[in-house]
């Protein structure tokens, strides 16, 4: 069967990338999914000569427990993957297009899926963002394109609502060599909001497919220092739990992700 696998991405650092990425990681390993999945986009060379991305990412099976999951993180972050970890049971494995080269990118992820369902990859930084102002070497679109895999893009939109469309026909136009598949608005803050969001993506004529629309809740922010986000152990500290086998902030990131993400039509 062929890997399934998305990548999530941000407009920029601090949009809640991590955040998501891990909730998404773990509401993928603890609910059952039920006959959800497509067939799978192919990865790498292959995609070269791939048909046009179907609606899911995954082929069809049913099952009565959840998908085990694979995390990668773009770039030689060593934090983020602790957190991955931290939600999938699993190392989190690094996928660096500036380090690495292409067929060690994908020698590397392959080898890694092999007994994973799904593989769920972190970028780093904005959705752009490279070692220099002039290429994409050791960007999140680079890797993304060398595996042929569609994008998550999450937007920070606290204090933004028309401008959402600005953005996103900006970030979906930059590089036609992306499938930017889905649309995941962080920090609404509310009803009414999210409404806003989608009227103005909508008047604009956007196709990229809203999956959630996730509120402000800093309850299960993951804080952040001068080396970038805390460890797992140090966000549980903080909230003052000593449950080891899941840190309280990932179970409840994992319900935000249940209760405001569509996982079926992300699937």
């Amino acid at each position: 069967m062929r890997p399934c696998v998305v990548v999530v991405a941000g407009t920029h650092s601090g949009v809640g990338k991590t955040s998501i990425t891990c909730g998404l990681m773990v509401a993928l390993r603890l609910v059952i999914v039920a006959s959800l999945r497509r067939e799978a986009p192919l990865v790498g060379d292959a995609a070269r000569t791939r048909a046009p991305v179907p609606d899911g990412l995954c082929t069809a099976v049913s099952r009565q427990s959840g998908l085990t999951v694979q995390a990668f993180k773009v770039g030689p972050d060593f934090l983020d993957p602790m957190h991955h970890k931290a939600a999938t049971g699993r190392p989190s494995i690094n996928l660096d297009g500036w380090m690495l080269s292409k067929h060690q990118v994908l020698d590397t992820f392959h080898r890694h899926m092999a007994d994973a369902d799904i593989a769920v990859v972190e970028g780093v930084m904005g959705l752009f963002d490279s070692r220099d102002g002039n290429s994409e070497d050791g960007s999140t679109a680079q890797i993304a394109k060398w595996l042929g895999a569609p994008l998550l893009l999450v937007i920070d939109c606290w204090a933004m609502a028309r401008s959402v469309a600005a953005l996103v026909k900006g970030y979906t136009s930059f590089d036609q060599h992306l499938n930017v598949a889905g649309l995941l608005l962080n920090k609404v803050g509310g009803a009414a909001h999210g409404v806003w969001l989608r009227e103005a993506l909508g008047a604009a004529g956007q196709t990229a497919t809203v999956l959630g629309c996730i509120p402000k809740d800093d309850a299960v922010a993951v804080s952040e220092r001068y080396l970038g986000l805390t460890m797992p152990h140090e966000q549980q500290q903080q909230q003052q739990q000593r449950d080891k086998s899941m840190p309280p902030y990932l179970a409840k990131l994992s319900q935000l992700v249940v209760d405001h993400v569509d996982l079926e039509q992300l699937l």
